[in-house]
């Protein structure tokens, strides 16, 4: 079990550090580009929508593992 949490908790940090990265990256690339600027915050919204779902689930996986404990 001690295995399971540590691997769950090293994809919670990937995910953080990549929307991160990806938030970053989108800010970086709408100043250089004006043009596109739509398709950027477009992408940065639905990163951070990712973010969330991704955050959910990792509480409802841990609610439901301390529910059976």
């Amino acid at each position: 079990m001690e295995t399971v949490e540590q691997i769950a908790m090293t994809l919670i940090w990937i995910i953080r550090a990549g929307v991160t990265l990806r938030v970053v990256y989108c800010f970086i690339c709408m100043m250089k580009d004006e043009e596109q600027k739509e398709s950027y915050i477009k992408r940065m919204k639905h990163v951070v929508i990712f973010y969330i779902m991704a955050e959910c689930i990792w509480i409802l996986r841990d609610l439901v593992i301390s529910y059976y404990m």
